[in-house]
């Protein structure tokens, strides 16, 4: 059997981590979130991810120490881990690209991050999925157990500023992967297996 790679990105709280983790148990193929390995670091519990030995491997290579973290939730983890030298360095960065990269030449594997559908070139298919804010704060308020208006600050804060940074490292906008994508879908009415089924109805086309 073909190796099946697809690379899932969106705005943050679009739900691209949910529906990637469910279409890889659909598919039965590995999942790895780029996102989640970034907020694991600022959490503190980055040696319990399942891809840390890799991980650890390009770090070591490239001569990079991760400090000690630690973070109450994932929103604070992404938006404060931002805020520090490490979190915004282009080092850093070139090794979470390694690292999906590798995994999509190695295997059968459903990648989620806010690059990969840009950085993962080998992609079978590319979905870009997006959300009003209010809905993306709602469920970044339900999955943290934080106040609506916290979130939608979070919300707000994180998505202006990863754009800023990765403009800075990258030089480019990610917002116009939307462009490159070969599926788009607005998941504020959908639920996660509503948008699975899109997918899924769209790879048995190709």
């Amino acid at each position: 059997m073909d190796k099946t790679v697809i690379a899932i990105s969106g705005l943050p709280g679009s739900g691209s981590t949910t529906t990637a983790k469910m279409l890889a148990e659909k598919l039965n193929i590995k999942f790895f979130s780029i996102g989640q390995l970034y907020k694991d670091v600022a959490l503190g519990t980055i040696r319990q991810q399942k891809y840390f030995s890799l991980f650890k491997a390009i770090l070591e290579k490239k001569g990079i120490v991760l400090p000690a973290l630690s973070a109450e939730n994932d929103s604070h983890a992404a938006a404060n881990f931002w805020q520090t030298e490490i979190g915004k360095s282009k080092n850093l960065h070139e090794v979470l690209d390694e690292l999906q990269i590798s995994l999509a030449q190695n295997c059968s594997v459903v990648l989620d991050g806010k690059l990969s559908l840009i950085k993962i070139k080998n992609a079978n298919l590319k979905i870009w999925l997006t959300a009003s804010l209010q809905e993306r704060a709602k469920r970044t308020s339900k999955r943290d157990n934080i106040p609506i208006e916290e979130s939608l600050e979070l919300v707000k804060k994180r998505q202006e500023t990863e754009r800023e940074e990765w403009k800075k490292i990258y030089n480019m906008d990610y917002f116009e992967q939307e462009k490159i994508a070969d599926l788009r879908a607005d998941t504020t009415n959908l639920s996660p297996e509503e948008v699975v089924k899109i997918i899924l109805d769209q790879l048995n086309k190709d």
